[in-house]
């Protein structure tokens, strides 16, 4: 548990307060360590703990960390500082003349059934006789076109031309 103290004066001439700025937080208007943070994305990503067993571990010692917060403290270090990556190595993979594109299926908890649902990876990959190799990943619900639309930035009339190409 860390404890935060702040200072607050009153000014003797015209009585207003002042209080010490506080130091800036991991999200705004919440007060989690960044510990807590870095503990979560480890739990979660390396020794691939969901976020419900994590609550209930939490919860074994005291403490309230329902996993919407646990979620919440990862998508803000994802936005914060890795999505300028990401963003960077897809603009990098499909700037690539050919690309290649598999699907992976992954299994995906389903907290409220009680069983897990297929989703799927999808893996963008430049030309193995690119000069600079890449891959970039993309999480989708689903094997639609429209998740490949969504990715690629293609409208339906590019995306038929190029699979009529490719055939």
């Amino acid at each position: 548990m860390h404890r935060h103290i702040y200072g607050k004066w009153a000014c003797r001439r015209c009585e207003c307060l002042m209080q010490e700025a506080a130091s800036p937080q991991i999200i705004d208007g919440r007060m989690p360590a960044t510990g807590l943070a870095v503990h979560t994305m480890i739990s979660r990503f390396v020794d691939r703990v969901p976020y419900y067993r994590q609550e209930a571990i939490h919860a074994r010692s005291g403490v309230h960390a329902p996993r919407s917060t646990l979620a919440e403290l990862v998508r803000w270090r994802w936005r914060v500082a890795l999505e300028p990556l990401f963003v960077a190595q897809k603009r990098f993979v499909l700037s690539a003349r050919v690309l290649h594109a598999d699907e992976t299926p992954a299994a995906m908890p389903d907290p409220g059934a009680g069983k897990t649902k297929r989703a799927y990876v999808w893996a963008y990959a430049r030309s193995a006789f690119d000069a600079v190799p890449g891959v970039v990943y993309d999480f989708c619900l689903g094997r639609g076109s429209q998740y490949r639309i969504a990715f690629l930035g293609a409208d339906d009339d590019q995306t038929a031309h190029t699979s009529e190409q490719s055939h």
